[in-house]
């Protein structure tokens, strides 16, 4: 998290445009929602995070108490599936037209009854995506805290973010050290092969895996979450 230096990102967007807004999903305990606000003083925030009592982390008692910071407290699955309006849950003021910078992290405390916890992250995944770019602002920063792995569903989710980003906007910055980007570099080959089914036909793991992402995207649509048309993973 600091190799891509978030905090100085959005201390920055709070100097150019004398405010910042961020949305920190799974923010408990509370570290990375602290950083930004002791960044600048016109950082200002919210924070969705599952109760401790159904199994979420504590988080600091100082973000219960500041002005500058809203918890929002719940299950982020079901406020997708809600289509839960953030602003007026977090009463936030008539002025406001969206945040600038979002994180999306995976961290799992809930109980899940499926059959693979990976379902669970994925559903995480969706949900909060879902909620940052509805509500980013034209031109905001997202965060997205994933795993480097070479399951097809995370590589869709990177080639999403890759589609919707200027990448080349921070060209020629560190983002993080060399075993990092090493591993990344990897990650890219690995995409280029699955992707490209016309010269490599995917193997029974990633049929596999690509059924499961297609399942996984109609249960989404029925709960309006996406809509599968403008999320085709098979032509992403």
């Amino acid at each position: 998290d600091n190799g891509v230096a978030y905090s100085e990102r959005a201390a920055e967007i709070a100097m150019e445009k004398g405010s910042c807004w961020f949305l920190d999903f799974g923010f408990a305990p509370g570290g990375m929602s602290d950083v930004l606000l002791t960044s600048h003083p016109e950082m200002r925030g919210i924070g969705v995070s599952l109760d401790p009592a159904e199994g979420g982390n504590v988080y600091l008692d100082s973000l219960k108490k500041h002005d500058r910071f809203t918890p929002l407290i719940g299950d982020v699955i079901e406020m997708a599936r809600n289509d839960l309006d953030i602003v007026k849950a977090a009463n936030l003021p008539p002025d406001f037209d969206g945040f600038d910078f979002a994180i999306v992290g995976i961290t799992i405390h809930q109980e899940w009854e499926g059959e693979n916890v990976n379902e669970l992250k994925d559903l995480l995944h969706f949900s909060q995506l879902y909620l940052s770019l509805k509500y980013l602002k034209p031109g905001g920063m997202v965060l997205m805290r994933m795993h480097m792995s070479l399951r097809l569903i995370d590589c869709h989710f990177l080639s999403l973010m890759l589609s919707l980003f200027d990448i080349e906007k921070f060209s020629g910055k560190t983002v993080g050290r060399s075993r990092i980007e090493k591993a990344r570099a990897e990650k890219i080959k690995g995409i280029n092969a699955l992707v490209d089914s016309s010269k490599h036909p995917p193997a029974p793991a990633a049929r596999k895996a690509e059924s499961s992402l297609d399942r996984l995207v109609k249960k989404l649509e029925k709960a309006n979450v996406v809509n599968e048309a403008d999320f085709d993973v098979r032509q992403h």
